[in-house]
């Protein structure tokens, strides 16, 4: 005999990171990669829009807010 339930839940939580143009962001094989003084640091993308995204260093790598990207 098949039953049918409902669950409701709500989760919720809390990320940091940090606020860059989406055209500062590359992709190198298939990884998403912000260019920092002639390195490219590997990407988390936590979330995306047409202009920004919420970004974090990969991989023990480090970024904080006003290190200039580009090549």
């Amino acid at each position: 005999l098949i039953g049918v339930r409902t669950v409701k839940v709500t989760l919720s939580g809390e990320m940091t990171g940090l606020e860059v143009p989406l055209e500062a962001i590359l992709e190198e094989n298939g990884v998403p990669v912000l260019p920092v003084d002639g390195q490219k640091i590997p990407l988390e993308v936590y979330s995306a829009d047409e202009d920004t995204a919420i970004i974090a260093a990969k991989d023990g790598a480090s970024l904080s807010a006003g290190m200039r990207y580009g090549d």
